[in-house]
């Protein structure tokens, strides 16, 4: 199955109703942890000369907010940090949640 962002013409048939839309996009969070998160993540894609999504998007930076690891192996486990940038970025994302 696929979404095609609308309800397909096939469920009045079948008597199903359609979940009502979902917003696509969250609010960001409230949080200064995650404004922190921010900062560090723009100063870090500005010194490397990247785009700040490439750094971590801003989903992955709210799931780390809310998790708040206390080390490499917790923050390994938050969806959208992958090893690589577990090692390029883990100490410096642990240093800003310690001094958050």
């Amino acid at each position: 199955m696929s979404w095609g962002g609308k309800p397909s013409r096939f469920l009045a048939e079948l008597d199903i109703a359609a979940a009502p839309a979902r917003k696509l996009r969250e609010a960001e969070p409230d949080d200064p942890l995650y404004a922190a998160l921010k900062r560090w993540r723009l100063e870090r894609a500005t010194a490397d000369d990247l785009p700040a999504y490439v750094v971590f998007h801003n989903s992955t930076l709210a799931e780390i907010a809310g998790r708040r690891p206390r080390d490499l192996s917790e923050l390994s486990a938050v969806p959208g940090v992958g090893p690589s940038k577990l090692e390029r970025y883990g100490p410096e994302v642990l240093a800003v949640l310690e001094a958050a």
